[in-house]
Order: structure tokens, then C-alpha cells, then sequence
């Protein structure tokens, strides 16, 4: 029986009528599938000692044909690294059918975790709305961004914030630095 390939088709649904040396047809189809783009997760461990080699970078992949290959910047094909100095990781994940995708990841010196100390001026009298809260944001990967008592985030480039004119009462805070750690607190 002759047969015949189509090869490069684009995703859609084909039909195929295939007629003998008598004039008799059948017909089928075949759905040919659309592939999900490759993304790229990611979980970074920085490294926390200067000079230390203790940073790893972890992949999570979805999308396309899973079957995955992986083509580091540093010659590895694993999904996660391990025993990585600070430096931009690159990698190439190829799916099973050929599609790529891409994407750099960096490992940065992290020695002080994030954290945030406040200075707070009380209101000197009851019922008035003077009160000042300052807060500075430590450690971390700059920049920072945080949202106060709910609100929507501040860029903080250089890590602090203050705020003028409160009434007594807690507030909340929650600061996330540029690697997505996130520290929240309450004055």
C-alpha cells in the first residue's frame, strides 16, 4: 500500500480522502496538536558567603513536548545546578520535538538576609494624627519595593521609607526585595 508523509504542518485539523483505482473514497482526519510555549521556572539560591560556592539554580519546565534537554553556559545538561559562585547562568531547554526556549538566571552574594528596623515618633497628645514611621530595609538584593498598610508597593531604590501624619494604631508593611524574597512586619 503507498504511503505518504506530510512533514512541517502547522497545528489544525487535516482531512484526507484517499480514492482507489475503482473511484471507492475514504475519508479521515487527524488533528495535529498545538504545542504550549516552553516556559521556564526558576528557584535561585544565592550564594551567602563571599568567595563561596554554595548557590544553586533550580528548573521547573512547562510547555511543549516534554522530554527536555538542557545546554548550560557552563557546559551542564541538568535541570538544577548545585556548587555555583555568584555569576549569570545561562541555559537552552530544548522540548522533544526541537522547539527552545531560553532564559539567564543570576546568583548573587546574599550575607544579610532581608529584614526591616523602624523608628516610630509617637503622636504627643490623644487624638492627634503627627505620628512618623521610618523604616529602613536591610539585606536582601536591592532594589526594594514595599507596600504599606495594604497599599500599593514604593519603589524604594535606596531602602527607606517614611511615612508622616499618622493617628495611633498598627500598620503593616511587606517589603519584597528585586529576588522576590518577601519580609512583612507590622509598627
Amino acid at each position: 500500500a503507498p504511503t505518504q508523509n506530510i512533514d512541517s504542518v502547522a497545528s489544525a485539523n487535516y482531512t484526507v480522502t484517499v480514492t482507489d483505482s475503482q473511484n471507492k473514497s475514504v475519508t479521515g482526519s487527524a488533528l495535529v496538536p498545538v504545542l504550549a510555549e516552553i516556559k521556564i521556572a526558576r528557584t535561585v539560591t544565592d550564594v551567602n558567603v563571599p568567595g563561596g560556592s554554595n548557590g544553586a539554580i533550580s528548573l521547573t519546565v512547562t510547555g511543549g513536548k516534554p522530554g527536555y534537554t538542557y545546554k548550560w553556559s557552563n557546559n551542564s545538561t541538568t535541570s538544577s545546578l548545585s556548587s555555583l559562585v555568584v555569576g549569570e547562568y545561562c541555559v537552552t531547554v530544548t522540548d522533544l520535538v526541537g522547539c527552545t526556549a531560553t532564559g539567564c538566571f543570576k546568583v548573587e552574594l546574599v550575607t544579610i538576609p532581608l529584614s526591616v528596623t523602624s523608628d516610630i515618633t509617637s503622636n504627643k497628645c490623644n487624638g492627634e494624627s503627627s505620628g512618623v514611621i521610618r523604616l529602613q530595609v536591610l539585606g536582601g538584593v536591592a532594589p526594594y519595593a514595599l507596600a504599606f498598610n495594604n497599599g500599593q508597593p514604593e519603589n524604594l531604590a535606596l531602602g527607606v521609607f517614611e511615612r508622616k501624619n499618622l493617628a495611633a494604631g498598627t500598620y503593616t508593611y511587606k517589603v519584597t526585595d528585586s529576588r522576590n524574597t518577601v519580609f512583612d512586619g507590622s509598627v
